[in-house]
Order: C-alpha cells, then sequence, then structure tokens
C-alpha cells in the first residue's frame, strides 16, 4: 500500500518535520537544530499539531505522527 503524500506548505514546516522524522525532539533541541526563531519553530510546531503531523508528548517532547523513521 502506498503512503500518502505529506504536503507541507512552506520551507518552516519542512525543516521543522524534517527534523522530527529522524527522531523524537525536546522543543529546545529542534531550535538548536534549526535556523529559525524560538517564536517560528513554536508556530511551526501549532500548525502541524493542528494537521495531526506531529504530537507533544510530556516534557515538550515532539513526535512526528507519520511513519517515516
Amino acid at each position: 500500500m502506498d503512503k500518502p503524500e505529506i504536503k507541507l506548505d512552506n520551507d518552516k514546516e519542512r525543516q521543522v518535520f524534517s527534523l522530527l522524522s529522524l527522531e523524537d525532539l525536546h522543543i529546545d533541541r529542534l531550535i538548536e537544530n534549526s535556523d529559525l526563531s524560538p517564536a517560528q519553530v513554536s508556530a511551526t510546531l501549532l500548525k502541524l499539531e493542528l494537521r495531526d503531523l506531529v504530537r507533544l508528548l510530556s516534557g515538550k517532547i515532539y513526535v512526528s505522527n507519520c511513519d517515516t523513521k
């Protein structure tokens, strides 16, 4: 069965999602490993959460909801 294509709207979403496709990360690590500001990372994570592409675990750890690992 083919996996549905994940549509990401912009470079910020692609960057954050690609980091989470490698491993689950604390929000601080996402900020450190991206070239985005903390506000940009937070806003991007919220957009991805609303589209059910990522989810927040306790301790501000974010995980991908997609089987890309």
